[in-house]
């Protein structure tokens, strides 16, 4: 039997119901339990995912059959965009890699290089922020004091 079915259906229900939903809908405010009962049929288990709390105004309770076709499509888009996951857990903190575009920016700025106005306006405040807040010295064990 799969582990945590019933999580994985109240997922892929809050993705197809927020896919026909408004995007300013909150998710986290669908009203619905899910639960996955099991069944044996000639030895194996079957998993027949039910609703059994729907309150989601304008969207009907789906069936057993609906649950697991938009679980099947979930699973799908999960698997489709998997890399997006992947790339974003590898790519380094967002906060360090605008600091070093900004480094970067702030270097050709120094050597003359004309930058757009509201690029020179947001180096302006992050060398602004830097100077107010500056990094405490390093101690001689490597450590910041």
């Amino acid at each position: 039997m799969p582990i945590n079915i019933e999580r994985k259906v109240a997922e892929a229900v809050k993705f197809k119901v927020a896919a026909a939903r408004s995007p300013f809908d909150d998710p986290a405010g669908f009203n619905f339990t899910v639960a996955a009962p099991v069944r044996t049929v000639e030895d194996k288990d079957v998993v027949e995912p039910e609703v059994s709390v729907w309150a989601i105004e304008g969207i009907d309770a789906p069936d057993a059959g609906t649950l697991k076709s938009w679980l099947a499509e979930y699973e799908a888009h999960l698997e489709a965009t998997g890399y997006r996951r992947a790339r974003a857990a590898a790519y380094p903190a967002l906060g360090d890699q605008l600091d070093a575009l900004l480094k970067g920016f702030a270097e050709l700025r120094t050597q003359g290089a004309t930058l757009p106005p509201d690029l020179v306006a947001v180096i302006d405040v992050w060398q602004a922020v830097k100077a107010a807040h500056p990094k405490p010295p390093k101690m001689s064990d490597g450590g910041n004091a």
